[in-house]
């Protein structure tokens, strides 16, 4: 369900912000100077969409709407010791969901245990911890505000019982939010655990550098869609005897006609070579002689058709891979260049051609290429996303690029 306006006040107990979305562009910023909300904006959204409620009422705001597309609205009333909110939908009566249990829960002692074992953090004095990573000193809610996504939602909202939770969480489900934030080059691990005890840490480091695992996912990803190929083609190939016998597939005759299927089914394959989806080595190329019986043309004309069907399992990662790899090295990058290889990933290169490491790229590279792999791999369709600061690290030549390519993502 598309959202069409959000409307906040008092966030700050001072600002009131009414922000139309555009949904005929399908693109909104939304600007203003330093400390008026934006993030927070952001931050509540993220929150309430991602049923992190125990976060959402400590927010400083009093009330946010929320009108959707059908002209259906959620309303969140925020007070000192309620939190209330409200469905409302044409011709129906009024849904009403008080959340305000949450304003008394208590520290969760349960929480900060198993946050413990997930970060690199250890009891202070008092309320404080201490993130051994930065030596800062944090508050229980500083904990809490940073690192709380590491954690399940459930596990947050077990404790508090809600009546008719489940039916508030089916409405709010009805939107997909994707909020990606102003840190982006650096990710958790979320396998992430020590030993408490002997302050021992596996799973390996509790940072991960996110181009590096973006690259990784990347490689997943193809071999996933080689994988779905692979048994596919077992597939079709154990019932090619039968679908020729049976006479029911559709068979060229025409030879003229198979060199022009087999040409085209070529040059599809150098267009996902050209992209990384398949490995760029030297294959000998296949020619349809002249003078071929039925019976061959028949078996070509099938498995032709049968490769038409398999290679559209990659149509939609050539897509994304196309434009990824177009804006970046078309209108980004000017003396270096990313490529993508099915097993390694990303592979980036100079001007000479010398391949280089991650932290060889500029820190507005790496958000380049972070954003984009976001907005074209990971979030999911009919999402509504929440870029904050999508300029940093940006040269103005690149800010002034970035609402055309937003848009070539859109159509996509």
């Amino acid at each position: 369900m598309r959202i069409k306006e959000i409307n906040i006040k008092g966030l700050f107990e001072m600002f009131d912000h009414p922000i139309p979305l555009n949904l005929e562009k399908h693109l909104t910023i939304i600007y203003g100077i330093n400390g008026i909300g934006k993030t927070m904006l952001f931050k509540i959204l993220d929150n309430f969409y991602n049923e992190r409620f125990n976060l959402l009422i400590k927010s400083p705001f009093e009330e946010l709407t929320i009108v959707y597309e059908n002209n259906s609205i959620l309303k969140l009333s925020n007070s000192k010791s309620k939190f209330i909110i409200e469905y409302l939908k044409k011709d129906e009566e009024p849904q009403i969901f008080d959340l305000s249990k949450y304003k008394t829960q208590k520290k969760d002692i349960r929480i900060i245990r198993e946050l413990e074992q997930r970060l690199p953090i250890s009891p202070f004095s008092g309320d404080k911890y201490i993130f051994h990573d930065t030596n800062e000193i944090l508050s229980y809610e500083d904990v809490l505000n940073r690192y709380s996504h590491m954690l399940p939602s459930e596990y947050f909202n077990k404790t508090i019982k809600i009546e008719n939770i489940k039916i508030l969480k089916k409405i709010i489900s009805q939107t997909k939010l994707y909020f990606i934030k102003t840190q982006r080059l650096i990710k958790f691990n979320y396998n992430y655990e020590r030993n408490l005890q002997h302050s021992r840490r596996t799973q390996g480091s509790f940072k991960i550098e996110t181009v590096k695992n973006y690259s990784e996912e990347l490689s997943q990803i193809i071999q996933n869609k080689h994988f779905e190929y692979s048994r596919l083609s077992g597939k079709l190939e154990s019932s090619l005897g039968k679908r020729l016998m049976s006479k029911k597939v559709k068979t060229i005759s025409d030879t003229n006609k198979l060199k022009k299927e087999n040409k085209k089914l070529e040059e599809k394959r150098n267009e996902f070579k050209s992209v990384g989806l398949f490995e760029d080595v030297k294959e000998d190329k296949f020619s349809i002689p002249d003078n071929i019986d039925d019976l061959t043309k028949a078996v070509l004309s099938v498995n032709m058709q049968d490769m038409k069907v398999k290679l559209k399992i990659f149509d939609d990662l050539y897509n994304k891979l196309n434009i990824f790899l177009d804006i970046l090295n078309n209108k980004r990058f000017s003396y270096k260049k990313i490529s993508v290889h099915p097993k390694k990933g990303f592979v980036f290169k100079n001007a000479n051609g010398k391949i280089l490491e991650v932290t060889e790229l500029s820190s507005g590279e790496q958000h380049e290429i972070v954003m984009f792999y976001e907005l074209l791999f990971k979030v999911p369709e009919t999402s509504l996303v929440l870029m904050d600061e999508p300029e940093i690290s940006l040269h103005v030549v690149w800010q002034k690029d970035f609402l055309d390519d937003m848009a070539d993502i859109v159509k996509i």
